[in-house]
């Protein structure tokens, strides 16, 4: 997988609303990053450009990534998932923590429900709800069962505000190994070392249990070729 900053970050930078802490982040990265430094300085552009002549509001049809991304913020805010091995309900979003996920493909965002199919080459972007402050991370495991960390790229969980529909600071672009993505979202009372999160997935699969102190997130998607077949 390939972690970037996703479209949402750098709006929310361009337009000063990103915490300090944050935009530290972002510029780290992008630093290091020459997909992201780009898109980072086309976006900016895009902005400059928006500030200096917006569109007529007589406009129905906007296609601009950035523009779309607050409206599919709100659709995913409404999806609800299924939890791997379980009935349909939904993510819990009273008392406890939940997740909301969407594709960007070229300049479009597609609002993700459980079992839905994914492409290669599309950027997965997650947002959460949580009550509390607390540590989170997203593991994944791939079609080849293979185990890795979607987010974040540090040795530890990352430190999560408590909020509704936060956008994480980076999107995850998707390789081409086909089959069942399963994705396991913690989110923790304590920072948690990965290595352990990823050793236990690794043993036990999407079922393992967390950390005392943890909850845990399960989701799966259909990845595959664009021809429609794995």
């Amino acid at each position: 997988m390939t972690e970037h900053v996703s479209d949402l970050t750098w709006d929310r930078l361009h337009a000063g609303s990103l915490a300090p802490a944050l935009v530290d982040q972002v510029r780290h990265h992008a630093a290091a990053c020459s997909s992201c430094a780009a898109r980072g300085a086309a976006l900016d552009a895009a902005h400059r450009r928006f500030i200096a002549a917006p569109p007529p509001l007589r406009a129905s049809r906007v296609h601009a990534w950035r523009v779309m991304v607050p409206a599919f913020a709100v659709a995913a805010a409404a999806l609800a998932f299924v939890l791997v091995g379980g009935e349909r309900e939904a993510t819990r979003m009273k008392g406890g923590f939940g997740v909301t996920v969407f594709a960007g493909r070229g300049r479009d965002a597609v609002p993700l429900g459980a079992g839905d199919a994914i492409f290669p080459g599309d950027r997965l972007q997650l947002s959460y709800s949580a009550p509390r402050d607390g540590h989170l991370a997203v593991l994944s495991i791939d079609g080849a069962d293979r185990v890795e960390a979607y987010f974040p790229s540090s040795e530890t969980t990352w430190p999560a505000a408590a909020g509704h529909q936060i956008a994480l600071p980076v999107s995850t672009e998707l390789d081409d190994v086909l089959g069942d993505e399963r994705l396991w979202i913690v989110f923790c009372d304590h920072p948690q070392p990965l290595a352990p999160l990823v050793a236990v997935l690794a043993r036990r699969g999407i079922a393992a249990e967390p950390p005392t102190g943890c909850e845990v997130q399960r989701l799966r998607f259909d990845k595959r070729s664009r021809g429609g077949t794995r």
